[in-house]
């Protein structure tokens, strides 16, 4: 399975700033990935932002009627 920038999911775990992260394209598998800067909490939607060899960077995915100010 090859992760790719765009792929979304949601965190296994807190991302502080590393952690597990499940990715809904490809049946759900499991990566560790990093958070691109704040840390995240279990359960949040993410947006893979990045992707090198061995790394996956990823960040929230605000959902409507989500607003950061």
């Amino acid at each position: 399975f090859h992760v790719e920038v765009g792929d979304r999911g949601s965190t296994l775990t807190d991302l502080r700033p590393v952690g597990k992260v499940s990715l809904e394209r490809g049946g759900a598998q499991d990566f560790e990935a990093r958070s691109a800067g704040e840390a995240l909490e279990q359960g949040v939607a993410i947006v893979v932002v990045e992707t090198a060899t061995g790394r996956v960077v990823v960040e929230r995915v605000e959902t409507e009627g989500e607003q950061t100010t």
